[in-house]
C-alpha cells in the first residue's frame, strides 16, 4: 500500500499544467506585445491527459497567437508530414525550425496561416502552433527566432 501512495504522489508532483506552460511565454516577441493573458486548460480522464495554453501577441494590424498542445490535444498534429505543396491559394512547407520538425501552412490571399512545431514526440506529444495574421509566412517564421523553444520541452 505504501508503494502505491508514493507512486501517486510522485506522479502528481510532475504532472504538467497549463499554468506551467503560461510561465514560459515571453512578454513580447520582436515588437509584438502580449495583448491577452495566457489562457488554457488541463484535461484528464481514465488514460488520457491533455494540456492547452494560448497567448495572443499583436503589433499594428498583425497578430500571432501561440498555442501549446500536449497529450491527446496534440496527437492529431504530431504526425507532421514531410511534404511540400503549393497552388495559387495555399503553400505547405515541411521544414526545420531551430532544430525541430515543423510544417508551415500559408494562405496566400489572406496572408495568414500556421506554423506547427513538433516539440516532443512519443506517447505524450507536444506541439507549438503559431497562428499568424496579416503577414507573410517568412516574417512569421522569423519570429520563432525570438522564442526559446527549449523552454517548451516539458
Amino acid at each position: 500500500m505504501k508503494k502505491i501512495i508514493i507512486l501517486i504522489l510522485f506522479s502528481s508532483l510532475f504532472a504538467l499544467s497549463y499554468k506551467d506552460v503560461c510561465k514560459v511565454y515571453p512578454e513580447k516577441i520582436d515588437g509584438f506585445k502580449k495583448t491577452q493573458k495566457c489562457q488554457g486548460f488541463d484535461f484528464s480522464s481514465n488514460n488520457t491527459k491533455a494540456v492547452k495554453a494560448m497567448v495572443l501577441y499583436e503589433k499594428g494590424d498583425k497578430s500571432i497567437s501561440i498555442m501549446f498542445l500536449s497529450g491527446e490535444a496534440a496527437e492529431g498534429v504530431s504526425a507532421i508530414p514531410q511534404y511540400s505543396f503549393e497552388n495559387n491559394f495555399m503553400k505547405i512547407i515541411a521544414t526545420n525550425c531551430k532544430g525541430y520538425n515543423c510544417i508551415i501552412r500559408y494562405m496566400k490571399i489572406q496572408k495568414s496561416g500556421d506554423i506547427f512545431i513538433l516539440i516532443k514526440k512519443g506517447s505524450t506529444p507536444e506541439i507549438l502552433d503559431l497562428t499568424f495574421n496579416n503577414m507573410d509566412y517568412k516574417e512569421a517564421l522569423r519570429l520563432t527566432d525570438y522564442i526559446d523553444l527549449k523552454k517548451f520541452e516539458f
